[in-house]
């Protein structure tokens, strides 16, 4: 049975994001400890999040550029410099020795992957008009995840005794040459992007209706939803042997394969009401991973937190895809600046609060997940 051209490139795409997350992921799975065994002073451990931030702010960049430049040429671009910047480095790592070449290495995956987002999700967007985008974007997910999880799992082999960092990150070349390769043959099979070819140019203020209250809800959840690199940071401050910061990652990428592709069926189901138990669920995970020492407390937070991100993989992104209408690559634009920007300060918020009061950072996590809900409820009730 022939199988039609979008649902190929589709699961070509889709198979690129396994690949290419068994390789970054499984490099920062064990970013931290490849800088101690280089004998890198503490602080540039901790300032591994600086490539977070970074990530989010080229993601931002990477919006602003894909609304303003509507080309089917220049998405293909941004996604595959992405790529090849994001996957490119992480077998490099394998011969830096020297601890400050691995942090720079390490800060370009981060701006590679965020140079891909938007470009990557308006083609996505696209390719899934079809199947729906809830079920499309959670079978993406689902696959992406599945590389999240093996790619840890194939590091942590390694440095049991088979060969330690050096053949840990060779073998992650296989991996991302697999990706490279499949993201080049998705752009000869499929080479124009139908819906980024309008005469219509969005100015970056906020748009009306229910794109706007849904934009407000997410920059609220993501400003104050904490990233991985605290967590862990967090988890090791606390005494808790370093390891269980790395199992605690591959059951939180665990549970958002798990729930991606339910959950985008719900999506088509239900629409943007599939969002409201969302801001529930990220005030556990933040208050249970920055605030519990109890293993099964941190487990459970662990699969709530991998909840949240299979959200932001799924059903947030086919959110954008339906509310947007007929300007889905503005919408992926402005929705990944506002992501970007939030979740950028939203770390070094949560950080500080972290350090100044913890009663105040519970406080924080909660206002603003509560405020969230209200505007995801709006997002439902108004039209655009």
């Amino acid at each position: 049975m022939k199988i039609d051209k979008k649902i190929r490139v589709f699961l070509i795409l889709s198979f690129v994001s396994l690949f290419a997350d068994m390789t970054y992921e499984g490099a920062r799975s064990v970013g931290g400890a490849y800088l101690e065994v280089l004998k890198a002073p503490l602080i540039f451990a901790g300032m591994l999040s600086i490539g977070e931030l970074l990530a989010y702010l080229f993601r931002a960049f990477s919006g602003i550029l894909v609304t303003k430049y509507r080309s089917s040429s220049f998405l293909w671009f941004l996604t595959i410099t992405g790529y090849v910047t994001n996957l490119a480095v992480i077998p490099l790592l394998a011969i830096s020795g020297n601890w400050i070449i691995a942090f720079i290495l390490y800060m370009l995956e981060r701006i590679g992957k965020g140079l891909r987002g938007p470009s990557r999700d308006i083609i996505l967007s696209e390719l899934i008009k079809g199947l729906g985008s809830g079920k499309g974007f959670g079978i993406h997910e689902f696959l992406d995840q599945l590389g999240a999880v093996s790619g840890p799992l194939i590091v942590a082999y390694y440095l049991a005794g088979h060969g330690g960092f050096y053949y840990a990150y060779l073998f992650l070349a296989i991996p991302a040459i697999i990706a490279i390769a499949l993201v080049f043959s998705a752009m000869i099979q499929y080479p124009k992007i139908e819906s980024v070819h309008t005469d219509k140019r969005i100015s970056f203020r906020v748009p009306r209706g229910t794109f706007r209250f849904f934009l407000v809800s997410i920059f609220l959840i993501s400003v104050s939803f904490t990233q991985w690199g605290i967590i862990s940071y967090r988890i090791t401050l606390e005494g808790i042997e370093a390891q269980y910061a790395a199992i605690l990652y591959v059951l939180a990428m665990a549970a958002d394969a798990a729930v991606a592709i339910p959950l985008g069926m719900l999506f088509d189901k239900y629409g943007v009401k599939t969002i409201y138990p969302i801001p529930i669920i990220s005030i556990f995970s933040n208050i249970l991973l920055l605030f519990e020492n109890s293993l099964f407390l941190l487990f459970l937070g662990s699969i709530l937190w991998g909840t949240v991100t299979g959200y932001y993989e799924s059903v947030f992104r086919a959110a954008v895809a339906e509310l947007a209408k007929e300007d889905v690559a503005g919408g992926f634009g402005v929705y990944s600046l506002v992501q970007g920007i939030a979740m950028g300060i939203g770390g070094i918020i949560i950080a500080v609060f972290y350090i100044v009061s913890k009663s105040a950072l519970i406080d924080y996590i909660i206002a603003l997940n509560l405020i969230a809900m209200l505007f995801f409820a709006l997002s439902t009730k108004r039209s655009i």
